[in-house]
């Protein structure tokens, strides 16, 4: 059957199930794009962009993929560290910030009321729990110097 322009189903089916693949194509081009920028952003979380800078290069990330049709190349001028070395320089600082912030912090000492036991050779406090008497390894920078010499 011919429709207005003489094409028949057929024909305009075709046409259709064309101009689909060609979009499911872009969109796959821009998911691609996107999932590249947002691993990009990952690593440099810890930059100082702002959140517009980002935000426009994003957009024209997404242009320039659809408009020139290039899978995976990303035409710049910016320079850019590959994502790795930026992932594992971003883990590094955070293994640095968690042992510092480790390290500064203050243990509490313990009080007189509270009684001190030795188990192998290490101190332990005495805790209280619903089946009876826990013991909780402390630090020996923990315990009081008169406290210290009572348990030597």
């Amino acid at each position: 059957m011919r429709e207005g322009k003489g094409q028949d189903d057929v024909s305009l089916l075709k046409k259709e199930v064309k101009d689909l693949k060609q979009s499911v194509n872009t969109m796959k081009q821009q998911m691609d794009v996107l999932i590249k920028l947002n691993m990009e952003l990952i690593a440099q979380s810890g930059s100082n962009l702002s959140l517009e800078k980002l935000e426009q290069e994003v957009k024209s990330e997404i242009a320039s993929s659809v408009t020139k049709k290039s899978e995976g190349k990303f035409p710049r001028t910016v320079k850019r560290e590959p994502i790795e070395e930026n992932v594992q320089e971003h883990q590094r600082i955070q293994r640095e910030v968690k042992t510092t912030s480790f390290v500064k912090k203050p243990l509490p000492m313990i009080t007189d009321d509270v009684q001190i036991v030795m188990k192998k050779g290490k101190p332990h406090q005495v805790v209280p729990t619903r089946l009876g008497t826990g013991y909780q390894e402390i630090e020996w920078e923990q315990i009081p110097e008169h406290r210290r010499k009572e348990l030597e």
